[in-house]
């Protein structure tokens, strides 16, 4: 080897200089690589950290729903059992979202405001498990249907009187998780905001309930006769003639409660009231104004005793009009139901068998009271009345004997509750009050925060208010002024089947002749709307009513327009109006009719001025 080749191999060893770029891209290559895969190894388990925290939750949902189905069969082991795993896995589902890494994805740009929600509405769920669901399996001990509802419909008093303050307590920490469950921040993906939405209506719906059940606790004992006997007016009605409160009273029945022992001592149609004879009572100048006119004399025919949809103003009147039929008993309070309350009860406690044999069940039973009926015994009123007695006598038979599942029962009158098909006023002002705190009241309220209510009146005499389905939304402009524009619609459509026109005038004709086809409606629309409002507009399919029907009721608007709907017709009627922008909850409660309605309603709640 030459001097010169050493000399550059020398050189070479010297001076890495030609290699350093191909190291550098060695360098970088690893150390991409290495950053990917800690990429991979991060969203890995964060998607880990997601899954266990989403089966932590999922896991405390089915442990409280196992919670309450335990505590409401009466198994309070399983009951405290499935209450310690619901919270248990509330309290892990805190730990997962309180950590390093959890931590490090709330501060990534956008997508960190989903972490931050997840972590909140575990926490929710946590103070739900351990602030309500513990204390509440404690207070069901006690309260359970088994334990409450004894055979032969009696209920046990004293351990609903004792669990008030209990109750009281529970209502009160559900609403400081509510308050809780509001400040959780909406999420930037919409999945997890969906989930924040569901949360927030079932933390709503669970204070609703609880607040409830105190309510309950308080009135159950005092309406039932724990401090001396009570007695009430039942009233039995039928949505196929639409008023106010529901429908037509078409019978009634005269219970008695002592202790929690509760008997029915009499079932009649509504041919025991006369027409004439009775004295009227007095509700106030409003009332008269409104519905006395044309010669209808509410508070003396029982035909037209429920116009209002202020339930208390016919109880009222259903009590005078007993008092006097009867020889003077006064009763206590009043509750009306309706025929789908009935089948939610049968549905509930089993079909009853009429001494004929013909079997009437949840399924039959608003078809067979508000339609059959009137077919078959078209020709014999009275025998018609005696048929829709003898159902009732026998479903009261059935729900004041031996309850297999009380359970059931309690859910069927709840949903019945909560649709406004049983409604109770009662005689005595501090019941009344908690009364009005519940859907039960079905009073129009005295106060200004917004409300549009829409109510049917029949004013044709036949029942093809059994044939109308509705269809209502209710919209309103911004809340920056003083007013705002609000605009509620009702559509109205008569599904009556051609074979209704063949039935009977009393079903299907009018009562004065109007000369119309048969198997028309004549529906009066009444829109009950917000203490200060003022109409507009009133128009029946798209036509302005020169004149429209004004009034006032509880210190509230009332805007009227008749219509006229022929079979397979729809009627449109629009208010549009200007109301006060107050502040408060928005309400558009349902009249209970035939059919289920979904309101639509876009109305801000205004905010404090």
């Amino acid at each position: 080897m030459t001097s010169d080749t050493a000399t550059q191999e020398e050189q070479a060893q010297e001076d890495p200089t030609p290699n350093r770029p191909s190291r550098r891209r060695t360098i970088l290559k690893r150390t991409g690589i290495a950053i990917a895969i800690l990429i991979v190894l991060a969203v890995a388990w964060l998607l880990f950290c997601l899954l266990r925290v989403y089966f932590d939750l999922n896991s405390t949902k089915n442990d409280a729903e196992s919670a309450k189905s335990a505590m409401l069969n009466g198994d309070t082991a399983k009951a405290h059992d499935d209450a310690a795993s619901a919270e248990a896995s509330a309290e892990a589902a805190v730990r997962h979202t309180d950590t390093f890494t959890w931590n490090t994805a709330e501060n990534i740009p956008w997508l960190g405001g989903a972490f931050t929600s997840i972590e909140q509405m575990a926490g929710v769920v946590h103070s739900v498990a351990q602030q309500i669901l513990i204390p509440a399996v404690d207070v069901g001990e006690a309260l359970s249907p088994k334990t409450i509802v004894h055979p032969g419909g009696s209920v046990n008093l004293a351990p609903l009187r004792a669990s008030v303050p209990r109750l009281q307590s529970l209502a009160n920490s559900a609403d400081q998780v509510q308050a809780q469950a509001k400040q959780v921040d909406a999420a930037p993906i919409w999945l997890v905001n969906n989930a924040r939405t569901g949360l927030i209506d079932e933390v709503t719906n669970l204070t609703t309930m609880l607040h409830n059940s105190a309510l309950g606790a308080q009135l159950a004992p005092a309406m039932l006769g724990a401090d001396g006997p009570r007695s009430y007016f039942i009233g039995f009605t039928t949505p196929a003639e639409a008023r106010g409160t529901g429908g037509l009273l078409g019978g009634f029945g005269i219970l008695n409660a002592v202790n929690g022992h509760v008997a029915v001592a009499k079932v009649a149609s509504n041919s025991a009231f006369p027409f004439n004879g009775l004295k009227p009572i007095d509700l106030g100048p409003e009332f008269a104004a409104q519905w006395s006119g044309g010669g209808f004399h509410p508070t003396t025919d029982f035909r037209n005793s429920n116009f209002s949809a202020n339930f208390p103003f016919a109880a009222r009147i259903w009590q005078s009009m007993w008092e006097q039929q009867s020889g003077g008993k006064k009763v206590d309070g009043v509750v009306a139901t309706d025929p789908v309350a009935l089948s939610y009860v049968l549905g509930a406690v089993g079909p009853v068998t009429l001494k004929d044999g013909e079997q009437v069940t949840a399924d039959n039973v608003v078809k067979l009271t508000m339609s059959t009926a009137y077919v078959r015994f078209a020709t014999d009123n009275a025998a018609r009345k005696q048929y829709l007695e003898d159902i009732a006598d026998a479903v009261v038979s059935k729900m004041t004997s031996k309850i297999e599942h009380p359970q059931a029962l309690l859910e069927a009158l709840g949903r019945a509750a909560t649709e406004r098909r049983i409604l109770v006023w009662s005689e005595d002002p501090a019941i009344e009050a908690l009364l009005e705190k519940t859907p039960l009241a079905h009073d129009v309220p005295e106060d200004k925060a917004p409300y549009a209510q829409v109510i049917l009146n029949n004013q044709g005499g036949n029942k093809m208010d059994y044939y109308i389905t509705r269809d209502m939304s209710w919209t309103a402009t911004d809340c920056s002024g003083p007013t705002r524009t609000s605009t509620v619609t009702v559509k109205l459509t008569n599904t009556a089947p051609p074979e209704v026109a063949n039935y009977p005038d009393y079903v299907a004709g009018t009562f004065d002749n109007r000369g119309t086809p048969k198997a028309t409606a004549f529906p009066v629309v009444t829109l009950y709307a917000t203490e200060g409002a003022k109409v507009s507009k009133v128009t029946v399919d798209g036509k302005p009513l020169p004149f429209p029907l004004v009034g006032t009721e509880r210190q509230r608007q009332i805007f009227t327009a008749p219509t006229v709907i022929p079979r397979g017709k729809t009627v449109e009627v629009q208010f549009q109006y200007t109301e006060p922008t107050e502040p408060g909850k928005v309400r558009f409660p349902v009249q209970p009719l035939v059919d289920q309605p979904e309101v639509d309603v876009d109305v801000a709640e205004c905010a404090p001025k």
